[in-house]
């Protein structure tokens, strides 16, 4: 076949396979609250749309940035350098706890688990593809990458280097690029708003000019489409004026530290500046959405009067309208649970304050490269843990000495840890020769019962289906908002069953004989969890690897013209150079 029918098929099917973006699950279910920014449609209309623009890295590239860190310790970009002992001074406490290989090192789950952590805890977003695991992806020629493709094909080539394991340098190494590349991710997507708003990234602009360019990349962030006419899309989303004003609040603060005071009708703004905004806005707008999801959850709380992190199913719909999902997708995610509500048999409906906040369904996909979403409000507790103990495990004694003097949002100060708490970690100890494992699905479970408003409730998780919407309507045929009649239906239930019950013990999350008994399968996991896909989502995997293989051979037809796939373009510039002159030798650079 030649050249140009290979581009003809790649197209095809590229544009087919990268509609969705890859989901991502980790430690606890993907948070997400509802902001004041969020959109309308979906369950709770609180999410944007999943569809995100096609963002692409070129493998050469890759193999480019790793030896540039490697060899100078740093990344440099037009507004952000990002720094290698920067990153390895933030990753030395989870590194220090984390279950480790025979030489010290992280596998590739763990590798994953704490490059989650890192961005979630210092920017409050979730990475694409960090749950995902492309362990087969063996392709050396250079090749384009989707950007939930990155983290796997960036793992292999590091583990082709150093075969037990990734040492704190080299996972400092990993997380230095992705974190690269997310931002000039985000450059790239800002560029796109220049020219969707008419005008080229090498010129000023005015403020005014900037208001719609700003206006634009918003949008297109929120929406995960690429919209060109800015006058239908606001109406698309009731809270657009908080957003709005927080972009305009921190392009305000940008512009006044570029001119040294307020910027006039007259100043004009270059495509720099205009980076350094949009880098502001990525550092903090995690804080911000993370703000309204405290909000939430403190309302959820009020409905909480027994500290046991559920609200029933009636007072969960009494919150309002945007709490409208239904009680077959609440227990699908993982994020609700069934109990028994009284001697006769009869079950009622809860939903889980942690697990409901980190559904992934509420989560707000910015980009092709990230997700933002509620921080995990157990991370800082774990955190607190790891850097005292600073080794993977612990004994029970240990662990409650550290752990009654940590208050949380729901739990006070140096209160006494209830036998029930002291028993579980015990049974856990007692499986693994008296140690602890901070990292397994055993200690999240004790962890969510101690702050149970805070750490989810892992034995749901783990039972669960968890699914974006569009995958979990298109798997069940069910809608995810329900029904005013039957949400009557269901709260009509639910008091009934609210009336069958004695309130002195049933509500306990350790209620009963077992409630806070591990069951006896005592085989540890990393507490990480990978997303279940519907049928769909596995065949766009499908569609991707194919895609994947027509590149390859596209690009292989390509080198013998000497042109870019697609382009007509000779070589040039730095992945040129690197193409020309072959694969770019890794030795050395590890040492």
């Amino acid at each position: 076949l030649t050249s140009s029918l290979w581009r003809s098929l790649l197209q095809a099917s590229y544009s087919c396979a990268m509609i969705s973006a890859a989901k991502l699950f980790f430690f606890s279910a993907v948070i997400a609250a509802p902001a004041p920014w969020c959109v309308s449609g979906g369950a709770g209309s609180l999410r944007a749309s999943a569809v995100q623009p096609q963002s692409s890295v070129h493998s050469a590239d890759v193999h480019l940035a790793l030896q540039t860190v490697m060899r100078d310790g740093v990344l440099r970009g037009d507004v952000v350098d990002v720094r290698l002992e920067t990153i390895k001074q933030a990753l030395q406490p989870i590194f220090a706890a984390a279950p480790k290989t025979r030489s010290g090192n992280l596998d590739r789950a763990t590798t994953r688990y704490v490059a989650h952590r890192y961005f979630e805890h210092k920017y409050g977003i979730y990475v694409r593809g960090l749950a995902l695991d492309y362990d087969s992806m063996k392709i050396s020629l250079p090749m384009e990458l989707s950007m939930d493709q990155l983290p796997s094909y960036l793992q292999h080539l590091l583990q082709q280097k150093v075969q037990d394991g990734l040492s704190l340098k080299i996972l400092a190494a990993f997380v230095a690029i992705l974190e690269h590349f997310i931002r000039e991710d985000a450059v790239e997507s800002l560029t796109s708003s220049y020219l969707v708003a008419g005008v080229q990234p090498t010129s000023e602009v005015g403020v005014e000019k900037l208001d719609k360019i700003m206006d634009i990349y918003t949008l297109r962030a929120l929406s995960g489409t690429k919209y060109n006419r800015l006058e239908t899309t606001p109406s698309a989303f009731p809270s657009w004026p908080s957003l709005r004003r927080f972009t305009r609040n921190v392009q305000a603060e940008i512009l006044e530290q570029k001119f040294g005071s307020e910027p006039s009708v007259d100043s004009r703004v270059t495509f720099t500046a205009a980076q350094a905004i949009i880098a502001a806005i990525m550092e903090r707008f995690g804080s911000a959405w993370d703000s309204d999801c405290r909000s939430m959850a403190q309302d959820m709380a009020q409905l909480d009067p027994e500290g046991i992190g559920r609200v029933q199913l009636a007072d969960f719909y009494g919150l309002g309208v945007h709490f409208n999902e239904t009680a077959r997708y609440l227990l699908d995610q993982g994020v609700a649970e069934e109990y028994d509500v009284g001697s006769g048999g009869s079950e009622g409906v809860r939903v889980v304050i942690p697990n409901y906040l980190q559904d992934r369904s509420k989560c707000m996909d910015s980009t092709a490269a990230v997700t933002f979403c509620c921080r995990n409000q157990c991370e800082d507790l774990l955190q607190h843990l790891e850097r005292s103990v600073a080794a993977p495990i612990a004994s029970p004694d240990v662990i409650l000495e550290l752990l009654a003097p940590l208050p949380s949002s729901s739990v006070s100060v140096s209160r006494h840890s209830p036998e029930s708490l002291r028993r579980q970690l015990q049974e856990i100890a007692q499986a693994h020769s008296g140690q602890v494992p901070l990292h397994g699905r055993h200690f999240a479970r004790f962890m969510h019962h101690a702050y149970p408003r805070e750490c989810p409730d892992p034995a749901l998780s783990g039972s669960a289906t968890p699914m974006v919407e569009e995958d979990w309507k298109l798997a069940t045929g069910d809608s995810t908002a329900i029904t005013e009649a039957v949400q009557a239906e269901d709260i009509e239930a639910d008091v009934v069953s609210l009336a069958q019950q004695e309130h002195s013990n049933l509500f306990a999350p350790c209620a009963g004989t077992n409630r806070c008994t591990e069951p006896q399968n005592w085989a540890e996991e990393l507490s990480e969890h990978q997303e279940k896909r519907s049928e769909a989502g596995r065949f766009r995997i499908v569609l991707r690897s194919a895609a994947m293989i027509l590149a390859s051979l596209s690009l292989v037809a390509s080198i013998l013209e000497g042109t870019w796939p697609g382009t007509g373009k000779v070589y040039a510039g730095k992945v040129g150079d690197v193409l020309k002159r072959g694969a770019i030798s890794s030795e050395g650079i590890f040492a």
